[in-house]
């Protein structure tokens, strides 16, 4: 499920590592030929005049001796003309010139030896935009991405590393971001029964389509199987098909279920099934509320109502895996209005990517409870995050 968002740290790191090599290893500055003493080695070769035709004769102080074509001709060899000393100074600023150029090689040589390089500026910051990009693509929220790539550039501006570890480097700089990041959720069986409380209320809320009824029936499965009493409450009184759905999960899995007529007043109805498992001695009241948009003002004040009369003991918002960003907005509109707890994401089967996760923690700083997959009662898992990152990095 998290195939996705492996490929793309692959690919950065790989990126990452490459151009911190070629960063390091950064060949020094070539001199001019104009800079450099002596025949230049660039350009034309001289030509070769063949032996027959000239050919030295030996000299006389003085003299200059050349034989051509038979015919030897002399002639007196002129003097050295003194260079002024203003011309040897003019001289002086080139060697330093070229002196400067040849210490650039200091930085590939200290490389070499060390087999370390120093990441600066340069070599990073293209590198992060890449992370970026690919979080992104991963359906990680920009200002999680933004807050992952400013902790790396954090980490990591101006530190030497060595060249062969440069990809264990930035994995792990990854992986660090997302332990701080994800959040591993408190045990909900042992804080039932820890808590002394009977009933401990549970209220599910989330958007359209995100799975409530059924997430529902399998945290029930769940909490039956640690030997913990259960009634859930149909809240969704706007969907009749919503109220025979969860009916039908309580027959399936042996669970009373607490409803009223449809167009019922929610509040009221789960009021009735707080009080109905306190004379009962049931152990936990799970809510079923209607999916909601959070544009939607009028049924967001409905469940701000639902919150003041009920004050349940966990909040846990139901999100769907492949909603990307739209979760990651929806998230943070309920916890400003009626506050989260904890999210269960769903139909995590479907998701690709793996960054839904990411920016759902980030938003409010909250645990994922639980991962459900599949439509098995029991195809739901708790939620642990060094499982999540193994499986990213593995």
């Amino acid at each position: 499920m998290f195939d996705f968002l492996k490929k793309k740290i692959g690919e950065i790191s790989t990126i990452f590592s490459s151009n911190a090599k070629a960063g390091g290893e950064k060949p020094a500055e070539i001199p001019k030929a104009e800079d450099m003493e002596g025949p230049s080695s660039i350009g034309p070769k001289p030509i070769e005049v063949p032996k027959d035709i000239i050919r030295e004769i030996p000299e006389e102080p003085g003299i200059i001796r050349e034989e051509k074509a038979g015919i030897i001709k002399t002639a007196e060899a002129p003097k050295a003309i003194e260079e002024p000393a203003e011309t040897v100074r003019d001289e002086l600023p080139r060697q330093e010139k070229r002196i400067a150029a040849n210490l650039g090689i200091v930085r590939h040589i200290t490389g070499t030896i060390t087999g370390k390089v120093v990441l600066d500026k340069e070599y990073i910051d293209e590198t992060l935009e890449n992370l970026e990009l690919a979080l992104l693509e991963s359906d990680v929220a920009l200002e999680v991405a933004d807050h992952i790539k400013a902790k790396m550039e954090k980490e990591m501006r101006g530190k030497s590393v060595y060249k062969n570890e440069l990809d264990s480097f930035i994995k792990n700089s990854i992986r660090d971001s997302l332990e701080e990041i994800l959040i591993d959720p408190p045990d909900l069986v042992s804080t039932v029964k820890g808590s002394g409380k009977k009933p401990y209320v549970i209220v599910l809320f989330g958007l359209n389509g995100s799975g409530k009824t059924t997430t529902l029936a399998k945290l029930v499965h769940m909490l039956k199987g640690n030997d913990l009493s259960v009634v859930a409450v149909a809240a969704d009184t706007f969907r009749a098909a919503s109220i025979e759905q969860l009916a039908h999960h309580g027959d399936k899995l042996g669970f009373e279920v607490v409803r009223a007529n449809y167009g019922s007043d929610p509040t009221a109805v789960t009021f009735d099934g707080v009080k109905h498992a306190q004379a009962k001695g049931i152990d936990v009241v799970i809510v079923d509320t209607a999916g909601r948009q959070n544009i939607n003002k009028n049924l967001m004040k409905e469940l701000e109502k639902m919150m003041r009369v009920i004050n349940p003991d966990l909040k846990l918002f139901i999100g769907e895996a492949i909603s990307g960003n739209a979760l990651y907005e929806a998230v943070r509109e309920y916890g400003g209005s009626v506050g989260i707890q904890g999210v269960i994401l769903t139909k995590m089967d479907l998701d690709a990517k793996g960054g839904t996760a990411i920016s759902v923690s980030k938003a409010l700083n909250v645990p994922i409870y639980f991962m459900t997959y599949g439509q098995g009662y029991g195809d739901i898992e708790v939620f642990n995050k060094r499982k999540i990152i193994d499986a990213v990095f593995e």
